[in-house]
């Protein structure tokens, strides 16, 4: 483990995360983390009903608006820097984040990520655009472990709740921000809601977002690596009586982030390396034929409802959305290779999820529901002289339930389980009669039992036994019928609780037995750039991770938090790995190979992780200057299964100083990020031509005005 780990861990429980959990009630907004009591118990609805945080036996990170603000942590990408355990990844579009070493490279069509995202409760079934930037969020809580019971399907890894504000029935309010940083960053962001009478409300937020770009494309001389975002959130809120409220959500997304995408070669390992292509000497500098594109539009609406009909309450989330990324990427890193690959998807979604939750005043309660998914995402590809096109269709029925019993004034049972059948239908051809026209099923019971013993009134031990299931799928761009099988996982974590006096404690170990696992690699073949599925046999996880907090006074408070991850592939014989091609001493391309890859890291899965933060106030007069330092450190991980492309470990530090005067009604903010200029990888990946990665940004900083009416 090394001295300077142990002596890390040691100055992060001294220290003592600001975390909180929390979980809605579908169809009904649920309460922020709040104190129930003078002692300052925290009031949350982690398994759809009110309980403390100590009392809930998963492994939760929560962050509250004010915490989001404080820390600069604007997008979800920000949230690896502080939840332990997370690497919330971008690989271009394609959000994929990663739980104790459970995550996807996978971008096929019908293809989720095994890390669940829900915005209000919403499946956001789709990994384009859900690399969200963050406006009008009143909380956002990552769950760690596998949650197919309550909450839903392909959470092998965990899921993450984005909670944004209901209009409110009582005050109207208005906030916003305006920002400007290096590179010409410029945000804006602006909420407002209205009560129109005692029974109805609507509210509606805008986000806007652009800058230049850090990258400069030789080639051509244009600015690569920038970001242009808008999006529009709206609801209206009507509570006809005290026992029914009714929730219509809208939200349209665009973005355009070419980032992951401004590849340039790793190494020196390219295929076309010579007289007409020297790889520049900049990180920040790439010699591209083509700019890379990289831009989804996203569109959806949501009928929430909730009613107490009496000895509990019954939900309905009814969901429509659709999703439409385009990408274009120059493959081969290079200007001299062949031709780049044009990439579109348009998926439909339709979802609906109704569910009851008992609320009994005895030793019993239980919740059940019922969920349905239907999706087509259909694909147009052109690869070269290669076009691709077809779909796959997804429909999806689960039944679950769960069951809370107090054994005894000290001893409390979980026990629950979820019923899953998922369909899937590909078609797929190049222009002809069809190539592949298929369909397979799949099934899966997943369990969930767990066992609390409360220590005293402040702390708490618990033991929990889970499975987790992610559907299988085909890998349609390559045109192949013979589907990847589903992931399967199983898992065991015992934790501690302990929550009192300004300071918590939260800790978990765990072990899952990880199988079947999908994996993408990326090949060319001749002037064609494929991808290719595989499953890889087996793996084992396990670690632990904790967080803390202490408040020291009204002025200050220290939070941290730290994660070991021991992520292994046990079984991966026939791994498709790439050997670079060694040509005058010097690599020149990959030639893919089978090997073993067993006893290797899974990707994107460091075996270290650690944060330290918190705020200083000093009051001046009329108002306080806050300092808010945060660190973050990345032990470093693997891109392949193969082990050929590493992100060495590096630490991200980030700040903000923000003059606040007493009636809070704006502040003055000075913030930077990645303050120490650290050098690391955004996305990067093997194949034929080489190998290629694209950069994160390097320092940035600026200055914001927020205000409140």
């Amino acid at each position: 483990m090394g001295k300077s780990y142990l002596l890390l861990g040691a100055a992060v429980i001294a220290l003592a995360p600001v975390s909180a959990s929390a979980q809605e009630t579908p169809g009904r907004p649920s309460p922020a983390p709040q104190t129930a009591s003078d002692s300052g118990d925290i009031v949350v609805t982690a398994q759809r009903r009110e309980e403390r945080l100590r009392d809930v036996p998963i492994s939760i990170t929560a962050l509250s608006s004010e915490a989001l603000e404080t820390n600069n942590i604007d997008s979800a990408r920000d949230l690896s820097l502080v939840t332990p355990g997370l690497n919330y990844s971008v690989q271009g579009i394609y959000a994929q984040p990663t739980i104790r070493g459970i995550g996807t490279l996978v971008t096929t069509p019908g293809a989720d990520a095994n890390v669940s995202l829900y915005i209000d409760g919403v499946y956001q079934p789709n990994q384009v655009g859900n690399a969200l930037e963050f406006n009008n969020v009143e909380r956002i809580e990552v769950l760690k472990g596998p949650q197919g019971t309550l909450f839903g399907r392909n959470s092998t890894g965990g899921a993450i709740r984005i909670i944004t504000s209901d209009p409110d029935l009582v005050d109207a309010s208005l906030k916003g921000g305006l920002s400007y940083g290096r590179f010409n960053a410029v945000k804006a962001t602006v909420y407002a809601s209205v009560p129109l009478s005692d029974t109805l409300a609507v509210n509606v937020s805008g986000l806007y977002r652009h800058d230049d770009g850090f990258v400069t494309n030789l080639f051509n001389g244009h600015k690569l690596s920038t970001v242009s975002t808008r999006a529009v959130r709206g609801k209206i809120l009507w509570q006809p009586t005290d026992n029914l409220e009714i929730v219509l959500g809208a939200n349209y997304a665009y973005t355009r982030d070419n980032t992951g995408y401004s590849y340039r070669p790793l190494g020196g390992n390219n295929a076309f390396i010579g007289p007409n292509f020297v790889v520049p000497a900049s990180r920040y500098q790439v010699v591209l034929n083509d700019d890379p594109v990289s831009g989804a539009t996203v569109k959806d609406a949501n009928l929430r409802v909730s009613w107490d009909v009496g000895g509990g309450t019954v939900s309905s989330i009814t969901s429509i959305q659709k999703a439409q990324p385009s990408v274009y990427s120059d493959t081969d890193g290079s200007p001299a290779g062949p031709p780049g690959r044009d990439y579109n998807i348009n998926n439909k979604t339709f979802a609906e999820d109704l569910n009851y939750t008992s609320d009994l005043d005895g030793p019993f309660n239980w919740t059940m529901g019922a969920f349905f998914y239907d999706d087509k995402s259909e694909l147009f590809l052109k690869s070269g002289p290669v076009v691709v096109s077809g779909y796959v269709k997804t429909r999806a029925v689960a039944v679950y339930g769960e069951a809370n019993v107090d054994l005894t004034d000290r001893v409390h049972l979980i026990a629950g389980l979820r019923y899953s059948d998922e369909r899937k239908h590909a078609v797929g051809g190049t222009g002809g009669p069809p190539l592949v026209d298929t369909t397979e099923k799949w099934d899966s019971f997943t369990p969930r039992v767990s066992l609390r013993y409360d220590l005293s009134n402040s702390t708490n031990i618990y033991a929990s036994f889970s499975r987790g299931f992610k559907t299988g799928n085909f890998n349609l761009p390559s045109l192949t019928p013979v589907p990847v099988d589903p992931e399967e996982v199983t898992a065991y974590e015992v934790g501690l609780k302990r929550s009192g006096g300004g300071f918590t404690f939260n800790i978990g170990a765990y072990y899952y037995d990880y199988k079947n696992i999908q994996v993408q690699i990326a090949n060319q073949v001749g002037n064609v750039a494929v991808s290719m599925l595989q499953n890889a046999a087996s793996a084992e996880i396990y670690g632990f991770d904790f967080d803390t907090s202490y408040q020291v006074n009204d002025n200050l408070t220290l939070f941290g938090g730290l994660a070991y991850n021991h992520a292994r592939y046990v079984d991966f014989t026939d791994a498709s790995v790439f050997n670079p091609i060694i040509i005058n001493g010097q690599p020149r391309g990959n030639v893919q190979v089978a090997e073993d890859a067993s006893g290797n890291h899974l990707i994107r899965s460091p075996d270290f992780t650690f944060n330290l933060g918190g705020t200083l106030k000093i009051p001046v007069g009329g108002g306080a200057i806050e300092i808010s330092p945060l660190v973050s450190h990345n032990g470093g991980f693997y891109w392949d299964p193969g082990e050929r492309i590493r992100q060495p470990a590096h630490t991200l530090v980030n700040g903000r100083i923000t003059w606040r005067p007493d009636d809070d009604r704006y502040s003055i903010s000075l913030w930077g990020e990645n303050l120490l200029n650290e050098v690391y990888l955004m996305h990067a990946s093997p194949s034929a031509s080489g190998n290629n990665g694209s950069y994160a940004r390097p320092v940035t900083f600026g200055v914001s005005l927020d205000f409140k009416l």
